[in-house]
């Protein structure tokens, strides 16, 4: 029988890292079937051969040597590739191949004691196969533990104040998702559980129900990691110092954490680290980056109506108004201001892609703004109730913008004031109902005479 990979022979040890990670992928992909295609039928037929042709010779002394020679040529071919993917990079990407090949040693190992027993010798290959399978441990083991360092450390290439989720989000949450319910949990909780009992001398180790513990404890360190990368792109974006700068903090914290929370919840990372954990930390996160963005953006156009007389130009100037004293001017520097909002907030389908998420905000913006607007019409006697917007004229203005179709990258942008539409629509509207009254009331009169 005759067993010659090619791929195996194609890059020398050393060369290996340099490989294309797809080529790679596909290589250790075979690696792992042709290795046990050559010990459980290639090296298993030759060393029944070698005994039955050559255990007759000088009391059976000569088959062993004959058959390690021949097993010394095959095997040394797999143990040099195996060795040169260990000792390559720790990239992340690794550590899934990195496990099917210690899982496919594991799976082996009974059909090689049977073929590499006492009787045949070979203590060279059986003392690689075992060597091969501590580098594999030690890989695995320092890819995970350093997966929240590279994450912490991450950069991509996005728009300074892009909204979106990172990318590097998006990456570690579905990476992690992969190991925890991939079937990759079990076998890595024991590669962390012998990795810790090496480094502590101890030939026993922990108990194996120890190994879901210690996996969970990296998960949320590496989670923990992911948070901090998404606070220091917060940070970075608030040093501007300016409401935008601040807006888009918040508003790429709050999708980091709701993407974070969503995509977890109900799956086998959130059993092993915990739903109430993932809940408490992430939809919590995304709950407080949404208060400080409806803070940010919407606060001071709602403090231009809360402020007391001699507080209402400061509030008014972080919307670009200078209002005078009167109830009137506040109002009208109100709607001047949410004008201004509405054409220049980014478009809500791209600044909250997720839609659950957008109408929640829509909700919470609508009553801040328009509880604050309706209030101030109350407190002042309803006097601009004829000159201003009905407060439900702010409501579609603010649940058009949320529903994508106002502002928003300016699609509508360079038609005029959105404010003065709107005010003209509820003027007709308003004029209807004034029109439509005194008919009624026409009518009724004319009843009532005969």
């Amino acid at each position: 029988m005759r067993l010659n990979p090619a791929y195996l022979k194609t890059y020398p040890p050393e060369e290996i890292d340099g490989m294309e990670w797809e080529a790679l992928e596909a290589a250790i992909a075979k690696w792992t079937c042709h290795l046990e295609a050559a010990v459980v039928s290639v090296l298993a037929a030759e060393r029944q051969l070698c005994r039955r042709a050559l255990g007759g010779i000088m009391g059976g002394a000569v088959w062993p040597e004959c058959f390690t020679k021949i097993s010394d040529r095959i095997m040394a071919v797999f143990f040099r590739f195996g060795e040169g993917v260990v000792r390559g990079a720790k990239e992340p990407q690794r550590l899934f191949k990195l496990l099917d090949m210690l899982d496919a040693l594991d799976r082996l190992r009974p059909s090689f004691d049977a073929v590499f027993d006492a009787e045949a010798g070979a203590d060279d290959i059986r003392t690689r196969y075992r060597e091969l399978q501590k580098l594999l441990v030690h890989a695995a083991a320092r890819v995970l533990s350093e997966l929240g360092l590279q994450i912490e450390g991450q950069s991509d290439d996005a728009p300074f104040l892009d909204v979106a989720v990172p990318k590097i989000v998006r990456y570690a949450i579905n990476y992690l998702k992969c190991l925890a319910g991939g079937g990759y949990a079990a076998l890595m909780g024991r590669v962390l559980r012998t990795e810790r009992a090496w480094k502590a001398g101890d030939a026993a180790g922990p108990e194996p129900d120890e190994d879901s513990q210690l996996l969970k404890d990296v998960l949320l360190n590496t989670l923990e990691a992911l948070r901090r990368n998404v606070e220091a792109r917060r940070g970075a974006y608030s040093r501007d110092n300016n409401a935008t700068a601040a807006a888009a903090a918040h508003l790429m914290a709050m999708n980091a954490y709701w993407y974070m929370y969503m995509r977890t919840k109900g799956t086998e990372l959130a059993k092993l680290v915990g739903e109430e954990v993932i809940k408490e930390q992430y939809k919590t996160a995304a709950e407080e980056a949404a208060w400080a963005y409806q803070d940010a953006t919407w606060g001071p156009l709602v403090g231009i109506l809360q402020a007391k007389e001699e507080e209402a130009a400061a509030a008014a100037e972080e919307v670009g108004e200078y209002p005078k004293n009167a109830a009137r001017e506040k109002a009208e520097a109100f709607v001047r201001g949410l004008d201004d909002m509405i054409q220049k907030h980014p478009a809500t389908e791209q600044s909250i892609p997720d839609g659950d998420l957008r109408e929640q905000i829509k909700e919470s913006t609508t009553r801040m703004v328009v509880g604050a607007y309706a209030a101030f019409l109350h407190a002042n006697g309803g006097r601009q109730e004829r000159e201003f917007l009905p407060p439900d004229s702010i409501r579609r203005l603010v649940w058009e913008l949320f529903d994508c179709r106002r502002g928003g990258s300016g699609s509508s942008r360079g038609d005029g004031s959105y404010v003065k539409k709107a005010a003209v629509a509820a003027a007709a509207e308003d004029k209807r109902g004034r029109n439509s009254r005194r008919r009624e009331s026409k009518d009724w009169g004319g009843e009532a005479q005969n």
